[in-house]
């Protein structure tokens, strides 16, 4: 707007609920994908810097930040909070050099150290090269180090992770496409198995009817329950036994050529339709 305040640069969301739920939801899923889509995004995953002194309370943090690193690809940046209580110089020495995390395991003598000893071994390689600033809420220390982490993840984003996210939508879309031409497909063999079976039953009904030829002959039409493939077959069912019931009530009914071939148009019209709707989501993904 013309005068008004300039559009900001940066967004901060904070996502609702556990940690644990967030992350390993759908929900969580589709909000960062949304994210992700429009602009840059980055995760912050702060840390409360005063109760991850502990070595085993910071690789419980550790384990955290890769699981949620894996789940959503996108750039990450451990943002240790609180540093105004305590600062976060022995959590990024942990981070950095594996033997000193090492060294202070060795004061944590329960089952608990040596799982934490037997995570590291395996973790170090992911979490010593992620990002990781040191932010004070309170009195705005390290606000800029945390602009400064996010402008590069900013192009940490466009050089990967972009490419990533749109291969991984189009993967989507292609699965999604092949689910409906697969329905299509057999959608298509129902209707060939109708249409025999419908011959087969007027076949028999011109044989066992005296006088019968071939333009005119008690033949039953196709089931209608297949000029329905995209709605309920069972109402298209339930509607043609009442219609039967109907006219056996009133006497035979004698269809002619002409119903016979309306009736295979409607089903033909109605599978051209479904067909021209398989051609169009085919058209929308490859466009995307």
């Amino acid at each position: 707007r013309a005068g008004g305040p300039p559009p900001p640069s940066h967004i901060l969301v904070d996502t609702p609920g556990q940690i644990e739920i967030f992350t390993w939801s759908a929900s969580g899923q589709v909000v960062t994908e949304a994210l992700a889509g429009a602009f840059p995004t980055a995760i912050l995953y702060v840390v409360d810097t005063p109760r991850t002194t502990r070595p085993v309370t910071f690789m419980s943090n550790m384990l955290y930040a890769c699981s949620i690193l894996y789940k959503f690809r996108l750039p990450l940046i451990l943002v240790f909070n609180k540093t105004d209580v305590a600062p976060c110089d022995f959590a990024q020495e942990w981070m950095a050099d594996f033997e000193a995390f090492q060294a202070a395991l060795d004061s944590e003598k329960a089952y608990i150290g040596n799982l934490s000893r037997s995570m590291a071994l395996m973790l170090d390689e992911f979490y010593t090269n992620l990002r990781s600033v040191g932010v004070s809420a309170v009195t705005g220390d390290g606000v800029e180090d945390l602009l400064e982490a996010l402008e590069g993840c900013r192009e940490e984003y466009a050089q990967g992770y972009a490419h990533d996210l749109q291969r991984r939508r189009q993967a989507r879309a292609e699965a999604d496409l092949a689910r409906a031409k697969e329905s299509a497909e057999r959608l298509e063999k129902d209707l060939e198995a109708d249409r025999a079976s419908g011959a087969g039953a007027a076949g028999a009904g011109n044989m066992s009817a005296p006088g019968g030829d071939a333009s005119a002959a008690n033949r039953s039409t196709l089931p209608k329950a297949a000029l329905w493939p995209l709605g309920s077959r069972d109402d298209a069912a339930r509607d043609e036994g009442e219609e039967e019931a109907e006219s056996a009530a009133d006497g035979p009914v004698t269809h002619t050529r002409d119903e016979e071939l309306e009736a295979e148009n409607a089903e033909a019209a109605e599978l051209e339709s479904f067909r021209a709707y398989i051609q169009q989501q085919q058209t929308t993904a490859q466009q995307k």
